[in-house]
């Protein structure tokens, strides 16, 4: 029985009467570049600027959901970083489920405010080919299971094949190159053990400009993650997992600016993350209750360069509200700990009544140069009430220390802030009739001691955030959001629909002034269809949602800019209309499938921010807009 309540969840095994949305659905269901980060970015409480593949939850920030793959938490999984995050490292095609919760997650889970995404790769034996090639617009692909003794494996690998993918953001990108390789090795011990070993890795090579050539950068960018985890089942009552990880990130970037008569600056900073990881879980099964519990040790070891010079012309001097480099150069090597351990109780009071409560006791020496630690309690309630239907509860405490990778160190940022705290209390009803789910959900969240952050006031994709004259410090006092969300999934002959709707908004008090943030979207609804018939299946699928809050600037007498409030208007509406369809051939010996599709049909204008410069004395605003209809196509032969 799942407790909690904001559980979105897509699976392998398909279950008609529930929200949850199975392999096929993940598969056919339209998304840019077939990525299945950007299905689950279109769920209620996602706010997703149509050009990233990450999305924000309820309000949160980008960083505030945690990403795990595997039980290995994957700290940056986007090909692309830095440069708005196009595409999730993950290939679909090896996902067998991923469970998204926006809000109320049990004490298994930390460290992270808004939202857990739980990603399940698919066992080596579970997979029915023996090989597939792949070759698309964005990348080549293949993918090989085999077995050797009493183990089973699974290798994919994937390269960029785009040269230039400039129409993405409307913009010249140079020619970015990435690719990424995961494999998984199942080995049976004994009848009640199963060892599985995995490797996940991905890099990028990137050398990238914007359309007017006023940004130049290039990143190099690699992550390694090795780890084995022990599966145990010794009785009927009882399973352990114990995992042992690794992890190693190397991120080089460089970069320019050059904007005459509004900024100049060079940027160069050179970042390598190494973290090792321990983790042990334990379920024991009580009679009608459950208990589970564990605890997790990383250590980190972290080293920050640094190197910029920025010179502002003097009329946009005071857009930024905190001391800009004219010259900075900062060296600095962080070594640290964090460990954590949780207990939760599960239990059955009736058919009717469940309860779980749940502890976390998470604790770190790097943010203060001394331990210092959290104690968030959390508990769920599940009732099904005699009308039918389940209704659930959630109260918890949530907090999350801001990780050794996370220093803004190319901000001028050398120190570490506190852990941030978050209170969420949820409240939500689901009721399956027949082939109809209908859920309803409301919440709130309240930070107490948010950490402050740096964004753009007008321009938030801008290849080069820190070396903008609009780049802002934000140091919220609190932050609230709050809102309800809406779901019906529909499923007739060979057809399903679906529809979500969200009405919510998130504010934030900064210098004694209430600030709707950024990622405030007070409405966003998605609908969509899909239909087998014939050899085909095809999708459509349209999102919505209120334009974000922006700045605008305005420049007096050729003399002086002139800030506007943060975020007192807002961007016009933001919406897509994406569809896909699906073909499979059937060969003697093999078989042929194709995923086609088109994002932004009908080719609309979703702005997104502004980028402004002088000419000739005067402020020229130049729109910078989401991907506009882009086509995305995949070819896979299996044999």
């Amino acid at each position: 029985v799942i407790v909690n309540s904001s559980l979105h969840e897509f699976t392998l095994n398909h279950a008609i009467a529930t929200v949850y949305l199975d392999r096929e659905n993940l598969t056919s269901r339209p998304a840019f570049a077939n990525d299945a980060f950007r299905v689950s970015s279109r769920l209620p409480g996602a706010a997703n600027n149509g050009v990233s593949s990450r999305s924000a939850i309820r309000g949160g920030l980008a960083n505030e959901t945690l990403i795990m793959f595997d039980g290995m938490r994957l700290y940056e999984p986007f090909h692309l970083h830095r440069f708005n995050d196009l595409f999730s490292v993950i290939d679909t095609r090896y996902i067998s489920s991923i469970n998204f919760i926006t809000g109320g997650f049990p004490a298994r889970y930390g460290d992270r405010l808004s939202g857990v995404m739980e990603i399940q790769s698919i066992a080596p034996e579970d997979i029915e080919s023996q090989q597939q090639l792949g070759i698309g617009l964005y990348n080549a692909s293949y993918m090989k299971r085999g077995s050797f003794r009493t183990s089973d494996y699974l290798v994919s690998i994937r390269r960029s094949t785009i040269d230039l993918i400039g129409s993405l953001a409307q913009t010249d990108l140079g020619k970015p190159a990435f690719s990424d390789l995961y494999a998984r090795v199942d080995t049976v011990l004994d009848e009640s053990s199963t060892l599985s070993s995995n490797l996940l890795w991905f890099g990028d090579d990137v050398s990238i400009n914007n359309s007017s050539k006023t940004e130049q950068a290039e990143s190099a960018y690699g992550n390694t993650y090795l780890w084995a985890s022990l599966n145990r089942k010794p009785t009927d009552r009882i399973s352990t997992e114990t995992r042992l990880g690794f992890t190693a990130i190397k991120d080089d970037r460089q970069g320019l600016v050059s904007k005459p008569g509004t900024i100049t600056g060079h940027l160069s900073d050179d970042q390598e993350f190494r973290i090792y990881h321990f983790e042990h879980t334990e379920k024991r099964k009580l009679g009608r209750a459950l208990l589970e519990f564990g605890g997790t040790y990383r250590y980190f070891d972290a080293e920050y360069g640094y190197d910029a010079t920025l010179d502002i012309d003097p009329r946009f001097i005071d857009l930024s509200n905190y001391p800009r480099p004219a010259s900075a150069n900062i060296e600095r090597e962080f070594y640290g700990n964090q460990a954590a351990l949780f207990a939760s109780y599960k239990r059955a009071f009736n058919d009717a009544l469940y309860i779980e409560l749940g502890f976390r006791l998470d604790a770190q020496d790097y943010l203060d140069d001394q331990w210092t630690n959290q104690v968030p309690p959390r508990l769920n309630l599940l009732y099904k009430p005699s009308f039918g239907g389940e209704l659930r509860f959630s109260l918890g405490e949530f907090y999350q220390a801001q990780g050794i990778h996370e220093l803004d160190i190319s901000d001028g940022i050398d120190t570490f802030q506190k852990a941030q705290e978050s209170v969420h209390q949820i409240i939500s009803y689901r009721r399956n009739i027949r082939n109809l789910e209908f859920r309803i959900e409301a919440y709130r969240k309240e930070a107490e001691n948010p950490s402050h952050y740096f964004e753009n006031l007008t321009d938030p994709f801008s290849l080069l955030p820190e070396l903008q004259v609009d780049r802002t410090l934000v140091a919220p006092e609190d932050v609230i959001a709050q809102g309800i969300e809406v779901s019906l999934n529909a499923w007739f002959d060979n057809s399903e629909f679906w529809f979500n709707y969200t009405r919510a908004e998130v504010k934030e008090d900064v210098n004694g002034r209430t600030v709707r943030r950024s990622t405030d979207q007070k409405h966003a609804a998605n609908i969509g269809y899909s239909r087998k018939f014939n050899h085909w299946q095809l999708s459509l699928e349209a999102t919505y949602h209120t334009g974000w809050p922006t700045s605008v600037i305005s420049l007096d007498d050729g003399d002086t800019i002139q800030p506007a409030k943060r975020n007192d208007r807002r961007l016009k509406h933001f919406l897509t209309v994406d569809m896909k369809a699906i073909r499979t051939w059937q060969l003697s010996n093999s078989q042929i499938r194709l995923e086609a599709g088109l994002s932004n049909l009908f080719n609309r204008n979703n702005h997104l921010g502004t980028d402004y410069v002088v000419e000739n004395d005067q402020l020229i605003e130049k729109e910078q807009f989401s991907i506009p209809i882009a086509p995305f196509l995949d070819l896979y032969w299996t044999f």
